[in-house]
């Protein structure tokens, strides 16, 4: 609940106590109507703004991903940037990555991993150090 609370009362105007009615909708599986004290068309229109924020931080949590990917067998491909996947139903099914830019999850067995140094798209070993 914590980090749809932050995202709300960072990225949105409405109020503290609104914000705890949306995340607990979202977290505990309760229906907006069910709040007495707010209106539930306030309740739908902050969830709807959740949606929108969590869309537009997860797109620009990308672009300083340090970590990138590419599908094992698109060799030509230019790698893209992966974050950890948010999405706790694919999450479960094995897919912990997520990449903005194709807008997918992908499994860490698909992937070959790299990072960018300078202009160049070096490999890296997720199951070794790769200190130097």
């Amino acid at each position: 609940m914590d980090s749809i609370e932050q995202t709300l009362l960072l990225l949105s105007k409405s109020g503290g106590e609104l914000i705890k009615a949306v995340a607990k909708s979202l977290v505990l599986k309760i229906k907006p109507y069910d709040f007495v004290e707010f209106k539930h068309s306030a309740i739908y229109r902050a969830i709807r703004t959740y949606n929108e924020k969590r869309d537009s931080v997860i797109r620009l949590s990308g672009l300083y991903s340090p970590l990138f990917g590419r599908e094992k067998e698109a060799l030509e491909e230019e790698p893209f940037s992966l974050i950890v996947n948010v999405d706790e139903q694919t999450f479960k099914r094995g897919y912990i990555w997520y990449s903005p830019e194709k807008d997918r999850a992908f499994r860490m067995e698909d992937l070959s991993y790299f990072v960018l140094e300078q202009d160049n798209y070096i490999p890296f070993d997720l199951s070794v150090s790769n200190k130097p």
